[in-house]
This record gives structure tokens, C-alpha cells and sequence, in this order.
């Protein structure tokens, strides 16, 4: 039994630095868009929190006009909080994902969720400068969301 828990342990941990090279679980979300008829696709979506917990949704099929604010949405089934930007961002400010995160105007919280994109010509994460509405699953297939306390490029694997 404690050889099973140890090994448990072992493959978690090689599965959360290798992500999804190692570890291909599907999220469970068979198509994130809800679509018919419409050609679909696989995209992966890491949710890293900053203080060691990663959540990779890996290979989530979803519809080739989804955005990655869909895709999250979608991932975490809803359990997500942001507030609408329109004109000129037209994208959503996330603030809390599955419950974590600072709320909208939540006093003495500095931190908050930020967005990179996987360059994988180059094999590193780059910054997102525009929202997750703006990031088309056409374009890119994989994302991570970052919560950083003060500095975002403080993410580990960052091309910077």
C-alpha cells in the first residue's frame, strides 16, 4: 500500500513538470462549445495558481470558432468570475477561477490572473496582450492561466 501511494506520488509530480508532454487525461469536456455541425478541435488549458497547484485540462475537444475565455469557462464548468469589458478591450477581466483569485473589488487583494500563450516554435510561455475573448482557438491550442500576487512575469517557463 505505501508502495502505491509513493509511486502515486511520484508520477503526480512528473506529471505537473511535464504537463501535458507526460500526462494526456481528457477534461471531460466533450465539446466545449455545445455546437453541431461544426469541425472541432483539441486544445489544452493549464490553470496555475501560483503557489504550486497546476490543473492541465488536456486535450478538451471544443469548436474551431471557440475563443479561450469559452474554453475556460467551459474547463472549470462555470466556476469562474469576471466582469465584461466592451469597447476597445471586448474582452473579459477574469478575477477568480474555481474560487480563487480576488474579487472584483476586493480591498488589500494584489493579486491577479494572467494570461500566456504556449510558443511552441520556441518552447515557452509568452504574455497574452489582449484578453482570452480575443484568443482563437484557430490561432493557438494551448494557454495558461497564472495567478501572480504582484509581478504576472514572474511565471515560471516564460520566454522573457
Amino acid at each position: 500500500m505505501m508502495i502505491a501511494i509513493a509511486l502515486l506520488g511520484i508520477f503526480w509530480g512528473l506529471a505537473e513538470y511535464f504537463g501535458p508532454r507526460l500526462l494526456n487525461i481528457p477534461s471531460g469536456s466533450n465539446d466545449s462549445s455545445g455546437s453541431q455541425g461544426t469541425a472541432n478541435m483539441n486544445v489544452t488549458l493549464l490553470i496555475d495558481f501560483g503557489n504550486g497547484t497546476k490543473l492541465w485540462f488536456n486535450d478538451t475537444k471544443v469548436a474551431r470558432t471557440d475563443n479561450f475565455y469559452t474554453v475556460t469557462y467551459n474547463d472549470v464548468r462555470g466556476n469562474l468570475e469576471a466582469v465584461w469589458n466592451g469597447y476597445p478591450i471586448n474582452a473579459h477581466l477574469v478575477y477568480k477561477i474555481m474560487g480563487y483569485g480576488c474579487g472584483s473589488t476586493s480591498p488589500g487583494c494584489n493579486g491577479y490572473w494572467s494570461l500566456w500563450v504556449w510558443n511552441a516554435s520556441i518552447g515557452c510561455w509568452s504574455y497574452s496582450e489582449v484578453g482570452a475573448d480575443l484568443v482563437s482557438v484557430q490561432g493557438v491550442t494551448m494557454v495558461a492561466w497564472y495567478f501572480a500576487n504582484n509581478d504576472p512575469h514572474s511565471f515560471p517557463g516564460n520566454c522573457s
